[in-house]
């Protein structure tokens, strides 16, 4: 059973949803919403790596901890008593990996915050689950766009024109793909994630038929 912090005023994650289900007149919000406001509430910046978003946890009274891992769990969470926790597996190899999984577990201590103040969002575990994976990707892409822009500004310091315009496109183009490939990541995830899995099974065969 979760038990989270009564007073919100102590309680980052839960000063962010109450302000959500206060302002949104329909219910339940998007994740597109979900994940704006987020960024927006939290002053999540731009080259928010891992270590960055481990610390804004911290912040918010989640610890987080890299460790072995089955390998079909990527991340795990809980709450208890008032003590968050996140864990990630020490075995993400994609770049991107671990901030995506542990924006994936945030929405779902974010989740419990919703169930307490009676504002349910996701309406099944399996709704959860997905709506945690297009959070994490919505908010990645949005510091990626961020990202992009500081590349902008950065290259209107260019003096020469012509390397202001490369320098520009250069900027837009990795602003892009930084943005398709925070969409991505989940499937080539899964996609990883079931080549182990046949490996394991066709090495068992081997073994079995020997």
């Amino acid at each position: 059973m979760n038990t989270l912090p009564q007073s919100s005023e102590s309680d980052p994650l839960l000063s962010f949803c109450l302000r959500v289900a206060e302002r949104r007149e329909n219910w339940p919000p998007g994740e597109n919403v979900l994940a704006e406001q987020f960024v927006s509430f939290f002053g999540v910046s731009a080259f928010a790596h891992f270590e960055t978003l481990s610390q804004l946890c911290v912040q918010l009274g989640i610890s987080v901890s890299v460790r072995p891992m089955p390998s079909e769990l990527r991340g795990h969470n809980l709450s208890y008593n008032g003590s968050r926790a996140i864990v990630i597996a020490d075995d993400q190899s994609f770049p991107g990996a671990n901030e995506h999984t542990l924006l994936h577990e945030l929405r779902e201590l974010l989740e419990d915050s919703f169930v307490q103040l009676g504002f349910v969002v996701a309406a099944t575990p399996e709704d959860l689950e997905e709506r945690a994976e297009m959070f994490a990707c919505i908010v990645r892409s949005h510091l990626a766009q961020k990202t992009m822009f500081v590349w902008l500004q950065q290259a209107e310091n260019v003096e020469k024109k012509w390397l202001r315009y490369g320098a520009y496109l250069l900027a837009v183009l990795g602003g892009i793909a930084l943005v398709v490939g925070c969409f991505l990541l989940p499937a080539f995830e899964d996609r990883a994630l079931e080549y182990r899995r046949q490996r394991s099974l066709d090495a068992k065969r081997s073994n079995l038929s020997r």
